[in-house]
């Protein structure tokens, strides 16, 4: 593999593992908003939904942290071993292809999350006397 390849390898990593970073940081400062709405008396309806909600927060920080460690993982490789490339491309490829697949899915479904509990808050809710 020629080392402009390997260069873009590794700066497309650099960037899915910033955009990952921020969506890690948008996850918290929903969690931040989750706690601030709970502290509301609120109805069982709603407390279920914000349990929902940090429940899958949880879940998309450990994700978020899985694949940006495989992405660093991802990138040593093809670094330390760059002189063996041109025998093992198409598994490089192989697994390139697998972590963008990883990386769209995961991001989507961010975006959904982000979006969804967007719209939760904004909608009416009654409080509990």
């Amino acid at each position: 593999m020629v080392l402009e390849e390997i260069s873009q390898l590794v700066a497309d990593c650099d960037a899915k593992r910033e955009n990952l970073t921020s969506h890690r940081e948008k996850i918290n400062s929903l969690q931040k908003e989750l706690l601030k709405f709970a502290a509301q008396s609120l109805p069982k309806d709603d407390l279920t939904d914000l349990e929902h909600y940090q429940n899958q927060f949880h879940i998309q920080l450990i994700n978020i942290h899985d694949l940006k460690h495989d992405l660093k993982l991802f990138q040593h490789r093809v670094k330390a071993n760059s002189h063996l490339m041109d025998d093992s491309r198409a598994d490089v490829k192989n697994e390139y292809e697998s972590l963008l697949s990883q990386f769209d899915t995961l991001e989507k479904l961010l975006t959904d999350l982000e979006g969804d509990f967007s719209d939760f808050l904004k909608k009416p809710h009654e409080a509990v006397a």
